[in-house]
């Protein structure tokens, strides 16, 4: 429930902005239901408004949902053998950063009745959201729908600036990520790559920059209306195939060649990814990072 009521209001934002946006309550909502994470929607609904091309969406939503792949390596060790590949296919739509933190904080295995009992809410809760945020979004004042817009702003920036008065490297990542946007906004010839590429620029270039001035120790790892349902296929397909594929290949439990690919992927999500929730996991003895900061959803967690 503490999850459902946080993804609620988060995606209350998200349909409030599609239907700002031009998109139908129906499209706002089958966006939700069929992709269920945060940042990949923002970012995929600018490129839908915007027009861009499928290949931009496809490397946008890789870009931003990689720290899934990181959660689904470690989350395959962690299901009970009798979870076989059918649940592990429906698993993986729902292995959120919330859900995932929840689900490895458990003692022991977790069974797929559980994983189901945990995933159920937060869907509905994040379908329901969209549905209520794109439908008060037709019947609000332009005033009031303005002001609700500046929402989003206020949670990303919530989002950055308390790891970034802890973390000088955060800090450092978060400004030249911003100085790289703006340069992208305003420099002759830059201001011309669409806004798809300039956030997988923005964010492989930071992360970069991140990772060398702060390498990840071993003891720290863990368009058109006609066009509308091919970019969110996309978006979908990006998103499951990220969260999917490692819970499917890694059915046997494997410590050693486990652990080594999730300080791999975690080297990589580290500094790239950018969402509004943030989790860790436990491998062993050791507590493993990921994402980036925390939202209602989490702090309800915790």
């Amino acid at each position: 429930m503490p999850i459902a009521l946080g993804y609620l209001s988060v995606s209350f934002t998200f349909g409030m902005m599609a239907v700002e946006g031009g998109l139908p309550v129906f499209t706002a909502v089958l966006i939700s239901m069929t992709n269920l994470t945060s940042a990949g929607q923002f970012a995929g609904l600018d490129l839908i408004l915007a027009g861009g091309a499928y290949l931009e969406m496809a490397l946008t939503q890789l870009v931003i949902n990689i720290r899934y792949a990181l959660m689904s390596v470690s989350l395959s060790q962690k299901l009970h053998k009798s979870v076989n590949l059918l649940d592990r296919f429906l698993i993986a739509f729902s292995n959120t950063d919330e859900i995932f933190a929840v689900a490895s904080g458990q003692k022991g295995e977790v069974g797929k009745k559980y994983m189901y009992g945990l995933a159920l809410l937060p869907i509905v809760g994040w379908t329901l959201g969209t549905l209520i945020g794109a439908a008060a979004s037709t019947v609000l004042p332009l005033s009031v729908r303005s002001a609700l817009g500046i929402a989003i702003y206020g949670m990303f920036i919530a989002i950055f600036i308390p790891p970034a008065k802890h973390n000088k490297t955060v800090a450092v990542v978060v400004l030249l990520s911003a100085a790289l946007s703006i340069c992208f906004k305003y420099v002759p010839g830059l201001c011309k790559v669409s806004s798809g590429f300039v956030i997988i620029i923005c964010a492989v270039l930071s992360a970069t920059v991140g990772a060398l001035l702060k390498p990840v120790k071993e003891d720290d790892k863990m368009k058109t209306a006609e066009n509308i349902f091919i970019y969110i296929a996309v978006m979908a397909l990006v998103t499951y195939l990220i969260r999917m594929l490692p819970l499917v290949i890694f059915r046997e439990k494997n410590r050693k060649q486990i652990y080594k690919i999730v300080s791999l992927l975690h080297s990589v999500c580290s500094f790239g990814g950018d969402d509004i929730s943030g989790g860790f996991f436990v491998y062993g003895e050791r507590v493993v990072g990921c994402g980036r900061a925390h939202s209602g959803a989490v702090a309800c967690v915790f």
